[in-house]
């Protein structure tokens, strides 16, 4: 795994051709919190924008936070919001995450708002973007769809039906699996368990089709014991955790931890 600390700012593609990348999944907005994750070594931070707290603003305050630590910063949007994912790259994100492609059409659809032509239409502007690639504005025009990530999230039934087609979409980077709500739209919402053999099965179709389709495999990772098992079966992208989840579960260990033997 690379040193976080030799990560450039918009370096994350290139890493995740070659190397396993874990990141942590921020849903929290506070720069304090989202700076101490990123120094304990991870190599990204995903702002989720869809069911986490942040918004654009937060986005534009993180993304300077997370570099300086030496990571990358990727953006999870919220359904729907293309627009936020253009505007995101614009100040200093690496990648973006899509949620809930289903379609190629979708899939089209990300790539118009995240590529320059002629790939897609993205508007220019990078405001932070342009100088944390070290480009010259017409290099980073020429390169930028190169040096940024677009995932396309593969979180239902429909979308296994249409892998293969998605994957196909020029300008997807790669396909990010959501186990849980894969857990759920397979199992007709009957269980949210991301070791569902279901969805386990699904996690390697997914794996198989960014290795035929020189793609890269991004997942979440509910637990540390899946983030291990889905590095090793060869996903690059590994994001695991959020502020909430391990302020509750270190808070109850702390006070088990002080408990104990206490009589009284």
């Amino acid at each position: 795994m690379v040193d976080a600390g030799q990560a450039g700012p918009l370096s994350l593609g290139q890493r995740l051709r070659s190397e396993t990348v874990f990141a942590f999944w921020s849903v929290v907005p506070n720069q304090h919190l989202v700076e101490a994750v990123t120094r304990s070594g991870y190599g990204g931070i995903v702002i989720d924008a869809q069911h986490g707290l942040h918004d654009f603003a937060s986005i534009e305050r993180l993304v300077p936070s997370i570099v300086s630590c030496g990571a990358n910063a990727l953006v999870r949007l919220p359904l729907g919001d293309l627009a936020l994912g253009a505007r995101a790259l614009d100040v200093g994100c690496a990648a973006v995450i899509v949620p809930m492609v289903n379609t190629t059409d979708e899939a089209k659809a990300a790539v118009a708002a995240m590529k320059y032509p002629p790939m897609g239409a993205r508007s220019y502007g990078p405001l932070r973007g342009l100088a944390y690639s070290g480009l010259e504005r017409t290099d980073y025009v020429h390169r930028a769809n190169h040096i940024t990530t677009l995932f396309a999230m593969v979180e239902t039934e429909t979308a296994l039906r249409n892998l293969d087609a998605i994957a196909a979409v020029e300008g997807i980077d790669g396909l990010f699996v959501g186990p849980n709500d894969l857990a759920v739209s397979l199992t007709r919402g009957h269980n949210a368990d991301p070791a569902n053999p279901l969805v386990m099965q699904a996690v390697e179709k997914v794996r198989l089709q960014c290795v035929r389709r020189g793609k890269i495999a991004g997942i979440y990772a509910n637990t540390p014991e899946l983030a291990r098992d889905y590095a090793g079966r060869g996903y690059r992208l590994v994001a695991m955790g959020n502020e909430i989840s391990l302020a509750a579960t270190a808070a109850a260990a702390a006070l088990s931890a002080a408990r104990a033997n206490v009589t009284g």
